[in-house]
């Protein structure tokens, strides 16, 4: 079964911020927000990440990786967990708005703002229904995080 591909393309890093857009399967579906882009990939030794990445404040490195969705014990739900991250644990795809409200993890939004993304819950929601059901299916899913 073709997996739901989900792509991040962090198209406007600045220090302390990263913003891109997001696509499901190749259709524009929203915005993103994550902590700052330290240069890392996939491909780097985990000696090289661990050298460059400030705790809590970093990206996850670009490279495509599985996602499940699975029971979070922090937030008390079902959640997409974004896997095989070198030197990352617990990398979650959730609500929020700027880079504050993340350690990692990636923020979805409905639109732009300058210090990250606004309609939160909004595109949260509409993406859970869609990773949900793709887990329903039997549909692996996975993500691409890039540069443009």
């Amino acid at each position: 079964m073709e997996p739901l591909l989900l792509e991040v393309v962090r198209d406007d890093p600045q220090p302390g911020l990263t913003r891109g857009m997001l696509y499901v399967d190749g259709v524009h579906f929203g915005y993103t927000c994550e902590d700052e882009d330290r240069g890392l990939d996939q491909t780097d030794s985990l000696a090289h990440v661990q050298q460059v990445k400030v705790q809590g404040r970093t990206a996850i490195p670009t490279g495509t990786y599985p996602v499940a969705f699975t029971w979070s014990p922090k937030y008390k739900r079902m959640m997409p967990l974004v896997g095989s991250v070198a030197g990352f644990q617990g990398i979650r795809i959730h609500s929020g708005n700027t880079a504050a409200d993340t350690e990692g993890c990636l923020l979805v939004g409905k639109t732009r703002t300058p210090t990250g993304v606004g309609s939160s819950r909004l595109a949260i929601a509409e993406l859970y229904q869609l990773l949900q059901a793709a887990t329903d299916a039997g549909r692996p899913i996975r993500i691409t995080y890039r540069l443009p």
